[in-house]
């Protein structure tokens, strides 16, 4: 009998011990997933008061512009496994073009598991909308993350395929990137790098109803580029930007190529705005066929004859073959500003 209760014993204590580690991994597992859940509703919280607050400061800096937005409804829902931020009918337009981006559904969303990687998807139909036309707009296959810091974001991640625009011109892909100062290393004695940017854009085709010299398709069009100088919080974007400018802010532009053949051309440069937010682009570039671009652009009347007449003159004496190259090779400055294009700071472009 006395090994009869020692068993009866062991086999108690064993059946204690499987109870309670059942009951302790149980809780483990109940306060795991509670903490998940308490997390992702901080984190949604978080995320919707800073889209409240970036829909406020929208708001004010498109009064001051041509451009609004309008929407039919949105929701915000903190709770996690339902939709983020879900906006119905949204629409970015210009009130003097009347030109409009109109998306019939935007959303965001996150996971629990991931709570500061804010996902976007487009939802229903996508249109760009002219005062004279309307275009749909397909993105069937797209990847588009925003992931979250502690006081600002830290990467945007964009990736779509196979763009449509009816009428227009359609993308095999096109890829966009933008890291914050704090996901970077590299600063400036003088000024910080706000964030670093990359584009990349695959097979660009348009549909022919403008002449092109070069043609319909773009193989590739790539940039890299860094943002110096980091603008302040102010009541509007344009006055965020004013100071940002004061302060001597400008884009570097670390990379810059485009292969639209015959030509193939490479560079790097700034770009400013100035006190009127025009645009001055400044590139140091190697390219080929430029030659004969210009030629082809000035007889279908695009440039101007004689600022096209004095820039050859000064290209051709710079150009030179490489081995049995067809196109010529030339290294010169291109720029945009006072509402031109300059190559060799010779105006062949006038806008005004």
């Amino acid at each position: 009998m006395f090994g009869l209760k020692k068993v009866s014993s062991f086999s108690l204590s064993s059946s204690v011990f499987r109870n309670w580690k059942w009951a302790f991994f149980s809780f483990l597992a109940v306060f795991c997933i509670l903490t998940l859940f308490i997390n992702a509703y901080l984190q949604r919280q978080a995320f919707i008061h800073y889209v409240k607050k970036n829909l406020e400061y929208s708001f004010n800096s498109l009064s001051l512009s041509e451009w609004d937005i309008a929407y039919d409804n949105i929701q915000f829902n903190p709770f996690p496994l339902s939709h983020l931020v879900d906006i119905e009918n949204l629409k970015i337009y210009n009130k003097v073009s009347k030109s409009a981006w109109v998306c019939e559904r935007f959303y965001f969303d996150n996971s629990i598991l991931s709570p500061k990687k804010i996902k976007v998807y487009f939802g229903g139909k996508q249109f760009i909308k002219t005062i004279k036309s309307s275009h749909k707009l397909e993105i069937p296959q797209y990847e588009i993350n925003l992931t979250l810091g502690e006081t600002q974001p830290q990467n945007l991640f964009v990736n779509l395929h196979n763009i449509k625009l009816t009428d227009w011109f359609s993308v095999e892909n096109a890829f966009f990137e933008i890291n914050w100062a704090s996901a970077l290393t590299e600063n400036l004695p003088s000024l910080p790098i706000n964030f670093s940017a990359k584009l990349d854009i695959q097979n660009l085709k348009f549909n022919g109803l403008v002449d092109y010299p070069l043609g319909q398709n773009i193989k590739n069009i790539s940039m890299e580029a860094d943002m110096l100088g980091t603008p302040k919080n102010n009541d509007n974007f344009q006055a965020s930007l004013r100071e940002w400018l004061a302060q001597d802010g400008f884009f570097r532009i670390n990379n810059f190529t485009i292969n639209w053949r015959p030509l193939l051309m490479v560079g790097k440069g700034e770009f400013y705005l100035n006190e009127n937010f025009k645009p001055i682009l400044t590139l140091d570039t190697t390219s080929k066929a430029l030659l004969n671009l210009l030629d082809d652009m000035e007889q279908r009347h695009w440039l101007d004859s004689k600022g096209v007449f004095v820039a050859k003159v000064l290209l051709n004496n710079k150009a030179y073959k490489i081995d049995e190259d067809k196109y010529l090779t030339i290294s010169t400055p291109i720029s945009i500003r006072d509402d031109a294009v300059l190559v060799e700071k010779i105006a062949i472009k006038k806008f005004n």
